[in-house]
């Protein structure tokens, strides 16, 4: 009988070699499917919470209608009050910053590099998860008290400024023509999804500094980290009726203040990606089955 069924498998041998290849394949592109998914998922996750987590961006916009004698379509204005307003009064905050966006060169020597410059608040780096090179720090709770003119680099104006991998801090480096001393650079990070321009393009000056320097009177955003999506709506009702109040604007008028909600994209990504995981999970299945009909004929 022994001598039979391996008679019989040695007659099949050809048939037998493939169903064995074809099940191998299958079984290895279910794996490498899963496997393709699950870490684009894991890639992608991990450089979308680089961004920051829960993070809301508010910026002015215009009115939509007409209210106590302004005008639709007049354009709204962020003020420094209102930034300490919202700040002290507005529940579900979890760190708050103001930023100024202001479009100076920096300067060292010969070499110039045009980086995007923000003036922020200290909790600027924890709300957009920005780490610090070793030796180095970002601006502080002292340098907004005492409007020091420090400055912190992303790593494009470092590489720009300081080639060849030159530790920057304690050096000094032009901003607008002031000097201005470099307390830190970024730690570079990925960053596929982003607020604004990436982190890695900007350097941060203290936001008490630059109103000092430029006599700024309006802010240009408000980065926000909030506690639960639960409340968010109350949370930016809470804020458009702060602005509007100083505006004079109408406080249900939704189009005089623009919110970004970051969490909500960083949520539709994700969800995207797994459902492509659970996609080619399928599609592997289905590799899998087609095998498994050729060992059924």
């Amino acid at each position: 009988m022994i001598g039979q069924i391996l008679k019989e498998l040695f007659t099949e041998k050809t048939r037998i070699i493939l169903t064995i290849l074809a099940v191998a394949w299958g079984t290895f592109s279910i794996s490498l499917m899963l496997a393709v998914g699950q870490g684009l998922r894991v890639s992608f996750g991990s450089s979308l919470s680089s961004v920051g987590k829960n993070l809301l961006i508010v910026t002015p916009g215009t009115t939509s209608m007409n209210y106590k004698g302004v005008a639709d379509d007049t354009n709204i204005n962020i003020y420094p009050a209102d930034y300490v307003a919202i700040k002290n009064s507005v529940d579900n905050i979890n760190k708050i910053s103001e930023v100024y966006l202001p479009h100076f060169q920096l300067r060292r020597g010969d070499l110039k590099f045009s980086s995007n410059i923000a003036a922020v608040s200290p909790d600027f780096a924890k709300i957009h998860n920005i780490k610090m090179m070793s030796g180095g720090r970002f601006i502080n709770a002292l340098d907004i008290k005492e409007r020091r003119k420090v400055i912190v680099l992303g790593t494009n104006a470092w590489e720009k400024l300081f080639p060849y991998g030159r530790d920057p801090v304690g050096q000094t480096i032009k901003f607008n023509n002031i000097d201005m001393v470099v307390v830190g650079v970024m730690r570079n990070k990925p960053e596929l999804v982003s607020s604004n321009a990436p982190d890695s393009s900007f350097a941060w000056v203290p936001e008490s500094t630059y109103r000092l320097l430029a006599d700024s009177h309006t802010v240009d955003n408000i980065a926000i980290t909030y506690n639960n999506s639960k409340n968010l709506a109350v949370m930016k009702q809470e804020i458009r009726t702060i602005i509007a109040l100083a505006n004079g604007a109408n406080p249900n008028d939704p189009d005089i203040v623009n919110f970004q909600d970051v969490s909500a994209q960083q949520r539709k990504t994700n969800n995207f990606l797994l459902a492509l995981e659970v996609f080619l999970g399928i599609v592997g299945t289905f590799t899998l089955i087609v095998a498994g009909t050729g060992i059924a004929n």
